[in-house]
């Protein structure tokens, strides 16, 4: 019986169920957006069970070589959107650096934040990204 057990055990860790396991709003979701392994980054912040907003970045692989100008767009299921670092001005990032973005948006029990960025790559045209969406339902 010892042997059916680990048998039984070993194919319910083995099963698509068991490795496919959600990743929480609270923790990091990131997507590689470029050829060089460059990240986009966002996981929705939580304190002592209430949710404060978000934290999001891009991040310059460490073999990635050169400069690159980035702002972060981000919009919100309740209308909020907004510009990291603003608007009217990007990051300057080198190899292995980040530029982040922080927001207090409101997050009622159901919200989702999108993050996209804009690269300004040097001497070729801006391009956008593919976002990262992150939602939480409770």
């Amino acid at each position: 019986m010892t042997a059916a057990l680990v048998a039984l055990g070993t194919l319910v860790g083995l099963s698509p169920a068991a490795d496919a396991a959600p990743i929480p709003p609270d923790q990091e979701h990131c997507l590689t957006v470029t050829t060089d392994g460059d990240q986009l980054c966002l996981h929705l912040n939580q304190v002592l069970g209430w949710w404060t907003g978000f934290s999001s970045r891009y991040h310059r692989n460490d073999w990635s070589g050169g400069w690159v100008d980035v702002q972060l767009r981000w919009t919100s299921t309740r209308g909020q959107s907004g510009w990291f670092p603003a608007p009217d001005r990007s990051y300057h990032l080198g190899t292995g650096e980040n530029g982040p973005g922080d927001s207090w948006a409101d997050l009622p029990s159901f919200a989702c934040v999108t993050v996209g960025a804009l690269v300004y790559p040097t001497g070729r045209p801006a391009w956008w990204t593919s976002p990262v969406t992150v939602c939480r339902d409770n």
